[in-house]
């Protein structure tokens, strides 16, 4: 008997020794990544990515990979590492897309030069440490509607589909073609309001990245001039499923104003597309599968909620924008003015539609905004002095 208590004893001494070899194994190899990753991807990674990836980062987005301490950034930058299939990390193809450039309007002009050295730096970090079978796995695969290497997503599933019966969620049947690009579009008549109204329409561009993997280019609402319209969240459903990660769409808050001022953004049209958000994610989607589009808000207002619209010198500024796009002189009018507000994001101003239609322009137009936004909000804090 006493024997066999022996031999169980050594047994469990085997096994922990085991343990603590394999734990002491697995030290080594991340010790060994750590410094790889320390060598060139995190002085990149500072340079390039800590804009929108940092703890401090002003104007946040997406995961904090390039947090300023390399002991919290190398964990969060090692879960979009696909060890098996480099070319399939999701840090990979997020800067392949360039999102910095085409969703943020940053670096545009080196995007191309830093999406090709980023890939470089990558393969090379895995091919250097994915030998170690040690380093932690990341997941391969990716669900239906995963918005690989789109920033800014939101990775928990929205609680609840909504129901049919809301006359905010629009169907028609949207079938996904074979196309390597599509467009589609939803009839929103039924929120009007006002008799005798016009259409209104909102359009989805799609394009094909890679695979079965399609970057929404543009989403856009179409409607007569002389109309606002307030929009709150906006929801992609394939096959009347919300999507696995959030596109972005479901935080848009805004009040979208067509113009009917003859000077302004469409003289010649009676009926006005407007981007409804500088984001383009990414969704995964196959052939026939059926696109539904919700709303948590649409609402027909009657006037718009102006914040940059005041006073003459307000409106002054709104043309002094609109005329460093369109390379024209015209006067200025409240209505003009509501149309520049409408294309701006107060909170981020980088994200502004204006900016994403005007990319060429995109650092003149960031300062304009800005020091807009600045004597607006001055403004507004004198008028609430002096009422005092």
């Amino acid at each position: 008997m006493k024997s066999k208590y022996q031999f169980i004893l050594f047994l469990l001494a085997l096994a922990v020794s085991h343990q603590v070899y394999a734990q002491v194994q697995n030290s080594s190899d991340m010790t060994r990544a750590k410094a790889v990753y320390m060598q060139r991807l995190y002085p990149f990674m500072q340079t390039n990515c800590a804009e929108c990836h940092n703890e401090k980062a002003v104007d946040p987005a997406g995961p904090v990979h390039s947090n300023t301490d390399p002991n919290l950034a190398f964990p969060v930058f090692s879960k979009y590492i696909n060890w098996n299939r480099p070319a399939s990390s999701r840090i990979i193809k997020a800067v392949q897309s360039r999102h910095f450039c085409t969703d943020y309007n940053y670096n545009c002009k080196d995007s191309q030069k830093i999406a090709d050295e980023m890939t470089a730096l990558v393969t090379s970090y895995i091919e250097q440490v994915g030998g170690s079978s040690s380093v932690p796995a990341t997941p391969t695969g990716s669900s239906t509607g995963q918005a690989t290497g789109a920033p800014r997503v939101d990775q928990t599933a929205q609680n609840k589909t909504p129901s049919p019966a809301n006359k905010l969620l629009f169907d028609n049947n949207q079938i996904v073609p074979k196309n390597d690009s599509f467009k589609l579009k939803w009839e929103l008549n039924s929120v009007r309001t006002t008799p005798g109204s016009g259409l209104l329409e909102m359009r989805a561009e799609f394009r094909r990245y890679q695979d079965n993997y399609f970057r929404i280019e543009s989403l856009s609402l179409l409607s007569d001039s002389g109309t606002t319209f307030e929009v709150q969240g906006v929801s992609l459903l394939i096959n009347g499923q919300p999507t696995t990660a959030m596109t972005g769409f479901e935080s848009i808050d805004r009040s979208i104003y067509f113009s009917n001022d003859a000077n302004s953004t469409f003289p010649d049209a009676n009926l006005m597309q407007l981007l409804l958000s500088a984001e383009k994610p990414m969704l995964e989607l196959n052939p026939k599968d059926r696109i539904s589009i919700s709303f948590n808000k649409l609402v027909e207002d009657k006037s718009f909620p102006t914040k940059l619209c005041k006073s003459n010198e307000m409106m002054t500024r709104a043309v002094e924008v609109f005329n460093s796009t369109r390379g024209q002189r015209i006067p200025p009018s409240k209505e003009l003015c509501f149309a520049m507000e409408s294309q701006i994001d107060i909170q981020h101003p980088r994200r502004s539609i204006l900016i994403e239609q005007n990319q060429a322009l995109a650092d003149q137009l960031l300062k304009m905004i800005q020091d807009w936004i600045d004597a607006a909000q001055i403004e507004t804090t004198t008028s609430d002095d002096i009422n005092n």
